[in-house]
């Protein structure tokens, strides 16, 4: 099974982003079922575990996915940085440390 949720965060407050995002990534891992959620909100990317994220890189026709599966040293290595999640997307950290 799948749920895919496009720009999470939108129309709500931090507060009821925070609570959808944490029920949701909860019962994903308790019923088994896949979650895909996009966005581009900081406050959304900085809740959601680095581990879970998977970036999504296009270039013409060839499209790659960075995540903990295809760059595992990348991302391990990132949580000794100090930065948040939404730097670690907004720096590029994940091309140039790859």
């Amino acid at each position: 099974q799948l749920v895919l949720i496009d720009d999470i965060g939108e129309g709500l407050d931090y507060e009821r982003s925070t609570n959808l995002i944490q029920l949701l990534i909860r019962n994903a891992g308790q019923h088994k079922f896949q979650l895909i959620m996009s966005t581009n909100d900081k406050f959304v990317m900085n809740k959601v575990p680095i581990d879970f994220w998977s970036i999504v890189q296009r270039d013409k026709v060839t499209v790659t996915m960075i995540n903990k599966r295809t760059s595992p040293e990348v991302f391990d290595d990132f949580k000794y940085v100090g930065l948040n999640n939404f730097e670690f997307f907004e720096s590029k950290y994940f091309l140039e440390n790859d």
